[in-house]
């Protein structure tokens, strides 16, 4: 008896002093992403995105979408504090909520070419804990 004492005691020290890093990367899906060049006529074309992401119950709370860097050819065009916002009333799917993202101004046009793939960068926080989830290769639509 006095053996396992010990021995129980060696395993909790042991247990206690492993690392539990948390993979935030896989407690978010993204869902969809919109990127496009608003060609209307009445102003200057803009460019715009949005999205919405899923985030698993346990995290929802504290998660923050604090940046979206866009870059096109490994060059970074754009670097934006978008809007983040849970869908209210919503109940969860999949054991997540729904969040919406973008920019409610467009941004200048000129500083990107449409017929180009773009490569998106989404950084989160949750809890003072950052992480960045890449999108690569997507299109920019044309709306007229």
């Amino acid at each position: 008896m006095k053996k396992i004492i010990p021995i129980c005691l060696l395993i909790i020290s042991l247990v206690g002093c492993t690392s539990s890093s948390i993979n935030y990367e896989k407690m978010i899906t993204v869902n969809e992403i919109n990127l496009w060049i608003n060609l209307m006529p009445g102003g200057p074309p803009t460019f715009h995105f949005s999205g919405q992401v899923g985030a698993e119950i346990e995290i929802a709370e504290d998660i923050e979408l604090i940046e979206v860097r866009i870059s096109q050819n490994q060059k970074q065009i754009f670097s934006e504090k978008p809007f983040f916002t849970r869908l209210s009333k919503q109940v969860p799917q999949y054991n997540k909520y729904l969040y919406i993202f973008g920019i409610k101004e467009g941004l200048p046009s000129n500083l990107i070419n449409s017929d180009s793939l773009v490569d998106v960068i989404l950084i989160f926080d949750v809890n003072g804990d950052r992480f960045s989830i890449t999108l690569n290769k997507l299109s920019i639509e044309k709306v007229y």
